[in-house]
This record gives structure tokens, C-alpha cells and sequence, in this order.
């Protein structure tokens, strides 16, 4: 066997591997947002992901690193005659390109997004047989009643999935439980799922739909007293369990980040109801409590035709005050309030909304802790926790827990 020239691997090398794929004649197709390179006649053989100079083959279930080391896998030779065919196929390049023009880019088959139903099919599937799991993870863990638990559960608005988690690169890496909160638009027509890890502080979210369009809530809009804003499903049960016997007068919807939904906005203008922003007691919360604010201000400035004008503080610390200016038509843009505000934080100066001015009820309030789940979870003596645990434990103990039950978490 003749030996290999120093060059000859250097130049291997070097060569992109998603390029050498393609001279393999495998074939990229987009699936989800990797791409996954098969070969046309025999789909089944591989089921490849590339990313820079690394690869993954997910049927043999293992990968590698360059384009010597993929034509190994694929060809299934040795390191000599993998170089060798790389010599030669980069040869048959030149001789079919002589002017040196740069190889074309590869053309992968592009498949369109998945829809709604095929993402819940994916990834939110309704799994019973991982439930006790996730009802483990909500009463023992969030402290969340046994009876708001199982309510909502009949009612569909929780459940559990077994969830198949994959790393960056798109290779799966385990399964664990995660709890999935079902959202709805008000009227029915959009829908939406949060999905939450059960294991306890896992930063781990995802969402499934419009959840700017379809909360989870809880609550009836059309009989209640306000409205409130929270960030998580988590919070929004945390928040109703704090209500005492209040619960019934208020409606509360999940935002899902810091970021009130102008549908929920349009919902407290229409019917007249108090809206409560209850984001996180955290910089985001505050964030969020302030961009709710200049969107309320901007609406009432374009409804009733007041510029929106801006004052400082002479006599005191230098803050700067927007409010409504109900006579005159000397005001600020939009775009220039934005930049009033764009500016203030780069100097540090404190903006307020002067909500007086806006003939709606507006009202900021603040967990005492970071979220509701922690003021639920400090607010529960000992004795409650105990006997909650003991008639969850009990409600249990009459029944069959499926074998899954003792997954680890």
C-alpha cells in the first residue's frame, strides 16, 4: 500500500464536510431546523446531522469529526482509502471545473413548517402513564392544592408528556416528564401549550402556538372583578391559591414572559375591568410594568387625540413625568417619546406615567418574594404542607400507580 503524502491528508482535511456529504451522494432534507442527509435510494441506511466539521449519525447512533472521518462511516473503509477517494473526487472537481470556480452550493430539500397539530404530536403528546410524576412535581414541589390539581387536570388544562429532550446540535440526549398547561384565546379559536420541566428549578420552557393570543388562564372574564397579568402558569395557579376566598373575583392569564398581550389590554378596556399587572418582582417584571404603561398611554393619545407631552422635575431629584396634555396640540410623537426613553436609560434618569391622566384603572402589584410560587410556598405553615401531603398521599395510596411512577426525576 502505497504511502500518503502529508499534503494529500492536509488537503482531505479540509474539505467541508457538508460538501463531502453531498459527494457521497447523500441528500440534505430539513427536518424541524436541522438538516439530515440520507441517501435517496436507501432512506433507512443513515439519518445524518452535520454541524461545522462535526456529524451525528443518528440510525448507527454515533459520529465523528472531518471529512476523512464521515467517509470512513459512509463507505465503511479504512483511514488510507478514505483519503484516496477524497484525492480523487477533489481531482474529478478540477478536471469538470478548470477555470477554478468556486464549488456550488449545495441544494437541500426544504420542507415546510410543521403545523400546530404536528408540533403537539411531537413534542406535547398526552402521556397518563408519566401524570403522577408531573402531580408529584406540582403538589409536593409548587404546593399547589390536590384539588385545583385534579380539577384542572379533568378539565384538560394540564396533563403530562414525556418529553424527549435533544442537545444544540439536534441529537437526542434523554426523556423526562414535563407538565403542559393548555391556552386558549378568548374566543376559543386560537390555542396554545407551555411546557414545563419537572425537574424542580430546571430552566427549561417551551411553547407551542401564539401564547400572546391564547393564555393559560384561570378564571371567568365575563363575572369577575379585574383582571390580573402574570408571567408563568405556575404564577397564575400560585396567584389564585393566594386569593383566599377572593378567587372566584379574579381572572388571571399566564403571559408567558414579561410582556403583557395587548389582547388582554383590549379585553380591561372593553369591558371596563381594573387590570393588574402582577409580573415577577424582578428587573424583567419592571420592565414589563413600564412597557405596559407607555403602551396604555399610547393607545389613550391615539383614541382621544391628545399628544403625549413630557415633563421634568425643577424643584427635586431630575425625573422626567409623560402624561396626557388635554389642551393644545403641541406634543411628542411616538417615536419620540421612544427616544426620550432610549435616552433616560442610557442617563440613568427615572421615567414615571402619570396614570391619572388615563381613564382606565391601571395598578402595578408586587410578590413579596421573586414570583407568586414563592409567596404561596412561605405563605403555607408547616401543618398545612403536612396535611396537604398526607390527603395527597392518601388520595393515592387507594389506587394502582402505574410502574412508570418510579422513574427517576
Amino acid at each position: 500500500m502505497p504511502l500518503l503524502s502529508p499534503d494529500l491528508i492536509v488537503q482531505a482535511k479540509a474539505i467541508p464536510v457538508n460538501e463531502v456529504a453531498a459527494m457521497l451522494g447523500l441528500v440534505g432534507q430539513r427536518e424541524g431546523r436541522s438538516i439530515i442527509w440520507k441517501e435517496p435510494q436507501k432512506p433507512s441506511r443513515f439519518a445524518i446531522n452535520v454541524t461545522g466539521e462535526l456529524f451525528y449519525d443518528h440510525i448507527a447512533q454515533r459520529g465523528g469529526s472531518g471529512a476523512i472521518s464521515l467517509v470512513q462511516h459512509v463507505r465503511n473503509c479504512k483511514f488510507h482509502d478514505a483519503v484516496t477517494w477524497l484525492t480523487f473526487q477533489q481531482c474529478e472537481l478540477a478536471l469538470q471545473q478548470p477555470d477554478h470556480s468556486p464549488i456550488p452550493k449545495v441544494q437541500t430539500e426544504e420542507t415546510p413548517p410543521l403545523s400546530y397539530e404536528e408540533m403537539v404530536q411531537k413534542h406535547a403528546a398526552r402521556h397518563d402513564f408519566v401524570w403522577p410524576i408531573a402531580c408529584d412535581y406540582l403538589i409536593l414541589e409548587r404546593k399547589l392544592p390536590t384539588e385545583l390539581v385534579a380539577r384542572l387536570y379533568n378539565e384538560g388544562k394540564i396533563y403530562a408528556t414525556d418529553y424527549q429532550h435533544i442537545d444544540k446540535n439536534g441529537n437526542p440526549t434523554f426523556r423526562r416528564p414535563a407538565v403542559v398547561f393548555a391556552g386558549q384565546s378568548l374566543d376559543g379559536t386560537q390555542h396554545s401549550l407551555f411546557l414545563r420541566d419537572t425537574k424542580h428549578q430546571s430552566p427549561w420552557r417551551m411553547f407551542i402556538g401564539k401564547k400572546s393570543l391564547a393564555p393559560f388562564t384561570i378564571g371567568d372574564w365575563s363575572s369577575v372583578e379585574k383582571i390580573v397579568a402574570v408571567e408563568s402558569p405556575i404564577d397564575a395557579l400560585s396567584y389564585y391559591c393566594l386569593q383566599d376566598q377572593y378567587r372566584d373575583r379574579v381572572f388571571i392569564a399566564s403571559m408567558g414572559g414579561n410582556a403583557v398581550s395587548q389582547s388582554l389590554i383590549d379585553l380591561s378596556l372593553t369591558t371596563g375591568k381594573p387590570l393588574v399587572c402582577a409580573l415577577d418582582n424582578d428587573l424583567a417584571g419592571n420592565i414589563g410594568w413600564r412597557s405596559l404603561q407607555i403602551k396604555t398611554l399610547f393607545h389613550f393619545a391615539q383614541s382621544s387625540h391628545q399628544p403625549i407631552k413630557a415633563e421634568s422635575n425643577p424643584d427635586g431629584p431630575w425625573q422626567i413625568t409623560l402624561s396626557l396634555q388635554k389642551n393644545g396640540t403641541n406634543g411628542l410623537s411616538e417615536d419620540e417619546v421612544r427616544k426620550l426613553l432610549r435616552d433616560a436609560d442610557q442617563r440613568s434618569i427615572p421615567v414615571t406615567i402619570d396614570l391619572t391622566v388615563l381613564p382606565h384603572n391601571l395598578s402595578r402589584e408586587k410578590s413579596t418574594n421573586k414570583d407568586w410560587n414563592l409567596d404561596l410556598i412561605q405563605e403555607l405553615s408547616i401543618g398545612q404542607r403536612a396535611l396537604d401531603e398526607f390527603r395527597y398521599n392518601s388520595l393515592h395510596a387507594a389506587k394502582t400507580r402505574p410502574p412508570s411512577q418510579q422513574l427517576e426525576r
